[in-house]
């Protein structure tokens, strides 16, 4: 399933997506599944390379694992809001919390949407067309 790109002003886009998750065989199939879905898909495995390449680059969404060995996602997300270039980038919770009491505290951080571990990928991309076509409007 192709996503059709999006327009800003005269301009059509490809919707840009920034992965920063410790899992490197989440990493390589999200790659493969949302690149065949129509994203442009970037991937970081360190936490300091993830907010690196967010800032240089500012992607429409961005993916963040809240729990990474050696790392607190949550200070990420901090980081991230506190640039000019991120504050406004919805970013989604990829965690292995569950349910609604640890959806509503990542909700009341800030951040957009909680993905559960293992990946639901039909509704991962169900929430990448809400956010990205949020971003474009």
């Amino acid at each position: 399933m192709r996503q059709v790109p999006y327009h800003r002003g005269a301009q059509t886009l490809v919707p840009r997506l920034l992965i920063i998750d410790d899992d490197d065989d989440l990493l390589q199939m999200a790659r493969a599944i949302l690149g065949a879905d129509g994203y442009l898909v970037d991937t970081a495995y360190a936490a300091i390379d993830g907010v690196h390449k967010a800032l240089r680059f500012p992607p429409d969404v961005i993916l963040l694992d809240v729990l990474m060995s050696g790392c607190d996602g949550l200070e990420i997300f901090d980081t991230l809001r506190q640039h000019e270039r991120t504050c406004h980038v919805p970013i989604l919770a990829l965690s292995l919390l569950a349910g609604r009491d640890a959806s509503r505290l990542l909700l009341d951080i800030g951040f957009a949407a909680l993905i559960e571990k293992p990946v639901n990928w039909p509704v991962l991309r169900q929430e990448l067309r809400r956010h990205v076509n949020a971003r474009v409007i």
